[in-house]
């Protein structure tokens, strides 16, 4: 019987004439309330199956009194006052999820609700529920979707900076898991688009940064929770008090792990700390660690089911594009090849092609807001070239179709106009430089699998295209930045040329 199953059929027994059903109702739910204490013990498929049940007797009123009404939601803030992503912090986010629509009718639950320490680190969604309910009140796109009967959808939430659906109460909701938590049965976890334990599990294999303390850590995270861009000046000064220069390392992980790659509506925010803060080391930091969480992504299991991988890899594509391609800065080939990249999900299959193009689809959009990489840069219709081939495969999903095509709007350029690269179905094309995939179990063709890879002999350069029309003679020049190993190119391009 599915949880819905069990509602139905404890809503019939609590109102049933006859005395053995309503018996029957009374024992299940004492046997649920004393069996409490051993939920930690659950298996994640089963905890994840007990709490929406335990938050759909919440929901539909099925307490008859207000001590077991208020068992019940003491039971769930318990659990969230757990350690975020162990396993009955899970739990008390699913059941608090399913009976958030009733948030309104208890204030003043909310309000201990709001008073735990890491309730920032909640759903967006839930924060706007529970903010709401301590004024009597429901979010507006809620009330809405009642007004409108549309129950059964999930609508984008309308809270500043949420970038999590707003889902009804039968929805799995999205949490953070500790590493070893991992899916039952090969089903999805219940952390969905936000589950970085991919990132904790390969981030514990490496050598350790040095740790601050608890209570600096606990600071750290007040001042992440309560950052906006009107005190952005004022919480930069708290962050260098609390955080010395040592902790610049902890703080690059904190940043690119724990926030930018599950916080895409807070990733100007964050990149404009960077900016205010003013630290070189701190940005080199946050960039190299940004590419270590790339590479793991890129590096992992790519199942079907492991949808979250594929939302933190795009949420990190975006947050990469901001901080180099936005700010005129390149994307250095020894750290990502992008169009190579393309190239070699193809050459491996669907799959990997369902991760790397919203990824790199994200890292382009910023191209737009840039002066050097903006069309028409070479390095940026390079690689729009070899998408505009990839569009007009047949066999492609529509998915990434539509991927490509809001990046060309992005860009403003016609897909039909740009010049497909004919790279794909190249069989004599090697690619150049180093694996970026995962090659244990390789799905590329023979031919491609006997094909030497060849690494170039300029190891770390990037062009920079510059285009202005401001400029009285339209000089087009490309350039090489960043130092160079063996040698280094510069191209002069005329109007003749575009």
């Amino acid at each position: 019987m599915s949880p819905e199953d069990v509602l139905e059929l404890l809503k019939k027994f609590k109102d049933s004439s006859i005395r053995k059903e309503r018996e029957i109702f009374i024992c299940m739910l004492k046997n649920l309330f004393e069996e409490y204490k051993f939920f930690a013990q659950y298996p994640e498929k089963e905890l994840h199956i007990t709490a929406q049940l335990f938050g759909g007797i919440i929901e539909h009123g099925l307490v008859s009194t207000f001590l077991q009404l208020g068992v019940a939601l003491r039971f769930v803030v318990d659990a969230l006052k757990k350690p975020p992503g162990s396993k009955m912090y899970c739990f008390g986010i699913a059941a608090l999820d399913r009976f958030k629509s009733r948030l309104k009718e208890y204030p003043q639950y909310c309000q201990h609700v709001a008073s735990i320490t890491h309730f920032r680190d909640f759903p967006a969604h839930l924060i706007e529920y529970v903010e709401y309910g301590q004024r009597h009140q429901e979010p507006q796109i809620s009330r809405a979707l009642s007004a409108a009967g549309n129950a059964t959808s999930s609508v984008p939430s309308s809270a500043p900076g949420s970038n999590k659906p707003v889902s009804t109460s039968t929805t799995t909701t999205t949490i953070s898991k500790p590493p070893s938590a991992t899916p039952i049965g090969g089903r999805p976890s219940i952390a969905s688009s936000t589950n970085i334990a991919t990132l904790l599990v390969a981030t514990e294999k490496i050598e350790k940064v040095k740790i601050p303390p608890e209570s600096i850590q606990d600071k750290t995270a007040f001042i992440f929770n309560n950052l906006n861009q009107m005190n952005l000046a004022q919480k930069c000064e708290e962050l260098k008090e609390v955080l010395g220069k040592d902790y610049w390392p902890w703080i690059a992980q904190y940043l690119v792990m724990k926030r930018a790659s599950i916080e895409l509506n807070f990733h100007s925010l964050y990149a404009n700390l960077l900016d205010q803060l003013g630290s070189k080391e701190l940005y080199k930091a946050a960039l190299v660690e940004t590419y270590r969480n790339i590479r793991i992504l890129l590096k992992a299991d790519k199942s079907v089911g492991n949808f979250s991988d594929r939302a933190l890899l795009k949420n990190l594509g975006h947050w990469l594009g901001m901080i180099t391609v936005m700010k005129n800065k390149p994307i250095v080939l020894d750290d990502l090849e992008v169009k190579t990249l393309i190239i070699e999900a193809y050459k491996k299959g669907v799959q990997d092609l369902l991760y790397v193009v919203p990824f790199t689809a994200k890292i382009m959009e910023s191209c737009a807001r840039s002066i050097c990489f903006k069309p028409p840069c070479p390095w940026t219709m390079q690689i729009m070239s070899v998408l505009a081939e990839l569009h007009s495969e047949p066999e492609i999903k529509l998915n990434l179709k539509f991927e490509i095509e809001v990046l060309c709007k992005a860009l403003n350029l016609e897909i039909g106009s740009l010049k497909p690269s004919h790279i794909l179905r190249n069989d004599n094309y090697k690619v150049p430089g180093r694996y970026q995939l995962n090659h244990s179990k390789r799905s590329i063709s023979e031919s491609d699998k006997s094909q030497t890879i060849e690494t170039p002999k300029v190891r770390d350069y990037c062009i920079v295209y510059l285009c202005s029309a401001a400029m009285p003679a339209r000089f087009y020049i490309l350039c090489v930045i960043i130092g160079v190993f063996d040698s280094c190119y510069l191209f002069l391009l005329g109007p003749s040329k575009i």
